[in-house]
């Protein structure tokens, strides 16, 4: 898949997630927790994700495998949303799902990601210092 198909299909994937997290009584947070999750086990767990976008195990296969494994952590939309990529074969592009569901986060609640260079090492509490200035700068 080219990279700006890819970039699409995430993007409008995600896109259709934030809406449906949005109407959640926590705006979509417990969605948010889970994405990072999955993302983490991913990152740990490479068997697993070269089990997701493996063409040799069907959608069933797949389905009923992340129903095991993940029904009773994941919140329903969470699992839903999983269930949907896998049955319209987008698994390759989940880590972009994941991303853009984080950035559209991100937006949604006015944070954003800020880089500090220093020349040395900081203590917690300059660390501290630099990120309550820097938020007090971003309002």
């Amino acid at each position: 898949m080219r990279t700006a198909d890819a970039v699409r299909i995430a993007d409008i994937y995600a896109g259709c997630l934030a809406e449906v997290a949005g109407g959640t009584a926590d705006g979509g947070d417990a969605i948010e927790r889970d994405l990072e999750a999955l993302s983490s086990v991913m990152a740990q767990e490479p068997q697993f994700r070269a089990f997701l976008v493996s063409p040799y195990f069907s959608e069933s296969v797949k389905q009923d495998m992340i129903r095991r494994v993940f029904a009773a952590s994941l919140d329903p939309i969470t699992l839903n949303f999983l269930l949907a990529v896998v049955a319209h074969r987008r698994e390759a592009v989940l880590d972009q799902m994941i991303e853009k569901y984080r950035q559209l986060c991100q937006e949604r609640h006015g944070r954003q990601a800020v880089r500090a260079t220093v020349a040395r090492p900081l203590s917690d509490e300059q660390r501290a210092g630099l990120a309550g200035n820097l938020s007090e700068a971003l309002k």
